[in-house]
């Protein structure tokens, strides 16, 4: 679980830092949480590149895209037909 349960789909996003950076910020400020950004923004940008993925995957429920497809998969036994 995240540390604010805020959802932040990285889809199509620039991999850049500071384009993550930028939609970080957006997610805080659209749910009201921009008390927050002085913290996180500390722990992202106190290493490297590696160390602020992890960090926004700690703070943000992260997604690429619409994830409520995967719910919804049904796997199909591709033996059931063998008798």
């Amino acid at each position: 679980m995240s540390k604010t349960n805020i959802k932040l789909n990285l889809e199509g996003v620039d991999s850049n830092a500071f384009c993550i950076l930028g939609h970080a910020m957006r997610a805080l400020r659209q749910n009201h949480k921009m008390d927050l950004w002085d913290e996180f923004h500390a722990e992202a940008t106190s290493g490297d590149y590696n160390k602020l993925l992890c960090v926004v995957a700690d703070w943000f429920d992260v997604c690429f895209g619409d994830e409520e497809e995967d719910d919804e998969y049904e796997f199909e036994d591709e033996h059931e037909d063998e008798d």
